[in-house]
C-alpha cells in the first residue's frame, strides 16, 4: 500500500515550541508515512534541521521568512505553490503564523492535498504587532484550510468571538510531552548553568527563548523595583534571541548582575528544571507553553501570567500561581508569597502534575493522526 504524504511547513528552524511540536509529530508520522519538513528563514537557526535530518525528508525555502517583506512574501507564496505541485502531498500542516498565512494563499486554485494549521498563538495578540491587519489575514487566510489546530479552549474561543470562525473548523488538540523526560540533580543542573555558584540561595528560573513576548523585562523590572526578592536569590533565564542586549543593559543600570543571569541556549533544555525551586513564565503573550508542562511534570511549583492557553493549565492558588502580564508588581507579590509559603506552593505543584497526566504526547499524536483521516476521508471540494 502507497503510504500518505504529509508536508510540515513553519517559518524557520530557531528552536522553540512550534518547532518541537513539529519534530515530535514528523518524527512519529515518518514511520508509517512519507514526511517532509519544508523550513523557512535560511539564514536563521538550523537546531529543526539538525534535530530531523535523519528522519525525514529536509526542503531548505528560501523565501519564507519572519520579517515582514512585501517582495519575499510574493517569492515565498510562488516556491510553496511549486513545492506543492511537485509532492502533491495528502496533508498539508502549516505551523507558525506566517507559514499558516503564505502556506494558505500558495494553496488557493491547485488541489494539492487537506491543509491543516496549527496556531501556536494567535499573531494579532502580541505586543508591537497591528492586530486588525492580522485578524484580517488571519481570518480570510482560513478559507483555504481545511482544519485549525488551536491549542487550548481559551485559543478556540478567539478564534469563535474575534474572528468568527466557524467551530466545526477549529479542533482544540493541546500540546503533549514525555512522561520520561532526562533530567539532571539539582546539584549537576546548577553546576552546569552557573559553574561558581555553590551557594545556598533559592533559585528562581525559566526556559524562554529571549523575545519581547516572553516578557523577561517585566521580570527584571519587579526585582529591580523590590529588595525583598533579591536577597538570597538567584533568577536564570535558559535560552536565547533578540533581546539579549535590552535585557543585558537592564540588568546592569538595575544592578542585578550578581542575581540575575542569561546563560543562553541549552540543548535539552528542559533536563535542567530541577535546578530551579520555582519556575517562572512572565509572559506577554503565549499559545500553550511547553515548558511550563515540562515544569510541572518535574513537580517544580509555577508562576506564570494568565495568557493564552496558560490558564487551561494553572488555577490560581490550586495548581500554581496565576498572575496578570504587564505587571511588575503582581510578579513581585507572586514571589514573596511564595517564599513564604513554600509548603503549600509544593502542594500547588503536586496537584499540577497529576494535572497534567492529560497532556502526553501520545495523546496529542493521536488525536492528531484521527484528525488526518478524518479530511482524507472528505471528498474534495
Amino acid at each position: 500500500m502507497k503510504q500518505k504524504k504529509i508536508l510540515f511547513v513553519i517559518t524557520q528552524g530557531t528552536w522553540g515550541g512550534a518547532q518541537k511540536y513539529v519534530t515530535d509529530i514528523a518524527s512519529s508520522l515518518s514511520k508509517t508515512h512519507e514526511v517532509f519538513v519544508a523550513i523557512g528563514s535560511p539564514t536563521k537557526g538550523q537546531e529543526l534541521q539538525e534535530k530531523l535530518k535523519n528522519t525525514v525528508k529536509i526542503i531548505q525555502l528560501q523565501h519564507l521568512v519572519r520579517n515582514i517583506s512585501p517582495i519575499n512574501e510574493i517569492r515565498a507564496i510562488f516556491e510553496l505553490r511549486k513545492l506543492y505541485k511537485d509532492i502533491q502531498p495528502d496533508i498539508i500542516h502549516l505551523n507558525s503564523s506566517k507559514a499558516g498565512v503564505i502556506g494558505s494563499i500558495a494553496k488557493w486554485f491547485i488541489k494539492p492535498g487537506k491543509t491543516v494549521y496549527t496556531v501556536h498563538g494567535w499573531a494579532f495578540l502580541e505586543p508591537k504587532r497591528s492586530s486588525f491587519w492580522y485578524k484580517v489575514i488571519e481570518k480570510y487566510s482560513a478559507k483555504a484550510k481545511n482544519a485549525i489546530i488551536v491549542l487550548s479552549k481559551e485559543e478556540k474561543e478567539i478564534a469563535e468571538k474575534t474572528l468568527h470562525l466557524s467551530s466545526k473548523k477549529l479542533h482544540t488538540i493541546p500540546l503533549g510531552i514525555s512522561q520520561t523526560m532526562p533530567s539532571l540533580s539539582k546539584q549537576e543542573a546548577r553546576k552546569e548553568l552557573l559553574s561558581n555558584s555553590e551557594d545556598s540561595s533559592l533559585w528562581i528560573g525559566s526556559i524562554a527563548n529571549l523575545f519581547d513576548t516572553k516578557g523577561i523585562d517585566i521580570l527584571i523590572k519587579a526585582i529591580a523595583k523590590n529588595t525583598d526578592i533579591q536577597k538570597n536569590l538567584r533568577y536564570v533565564i535558559i535560552g536565547e534571541g533578540p533581546e539579549r542586549p535590552t535585557l543585558e543593559k537592564m540588568i546592569k543600570t538595575h544592578n542585578l548582575q550578581d542575581i540575575f543571569h542569561l546563560v543562553g541556549k541549552k540543548e535539552d533544555a528542559a533536563k535542567y528544571l530541577q535546578a530551579f525551586d520555582i519556575f517562572i513564565l512572565p509572559s506577554r503573550k503565549e499559545g500553550f507553553p511547553y515548558s511550563l508542562l515540562e515544569a510541572i511534570e518535574q513537580n517544580i511549583p509555577c508562576i506564570a501570567t494568565n495568557v493564552g492557553g496558560v490558564r487551561s493549565i494553572i488555577e490560581h492558588k490550586k495548581t500554581g500561581l496565576l498572575i496578570q502580564p504587564e505587571s511588575p508588581e503582581e510578579i513581585a507579590n507572586a514571589i514573596i508569597y511564595a517564599i513564604k509559603h513554600e509548603e503549600k506552593i509544593k502542594q500547588f505543584a503536586s496537584e499540577a502534575k497529576k494535572n497534567n497526566k492529560q497532556y502526553t504526547l501520545e495523546i496529542m499524536l493521536q488525536k492528531t493522526t484521527e484528525l488526518y483521516q478524518s479530511l482524507q476521508q472528505q471528498p474534495p471540494k
